[in-house]
């Protein structure tokens, strides 16, 4: 592959996601390792400005108390439960 055919910001990408160092990469592709450097040098204020990334929005998942009981049956509960009224709900289904 010619130098000027050359698609740094691919090859840069695939080095990334192959996970080998740079000098590796370079030295399987027959791609000097200076200039990959100097192209990614370049090329990272510009990766700095063109964020490819979508952002996540984490929901917050409400952490709950899960009571099991023989026969299959469960019961799920938000923690804001209170510990007198799980007591009394256990001694409930206990007494059937």
């Amino acid at each position: 592959m010619g130098k000027e055919q050359r698609d740094w910001g691919a090859l840069i990408r695939e080095q990334i996601a192959s996970g080998e160092s740079q000098a590796r990469f370079c030295k399987e592709r027959g791609i000097s390792l200076a200039s990959f450097q100097y192209h990614k040098s370049r090329g990272a204020d510009e990766a700095k400005e063109s964020n490819n990334f979508v952002p996540i929005v984490r929901e917050e998942s409400e952490t709950r108390i899960e009571l099991r009981y023989n026969g299959g049956v469960s019961l799920l509960f938000p923690l804001s439960v209170s510990g007198e009224r799980l007591s009394e709900l256990v001694r409930c289904l206990s007494s059937k």
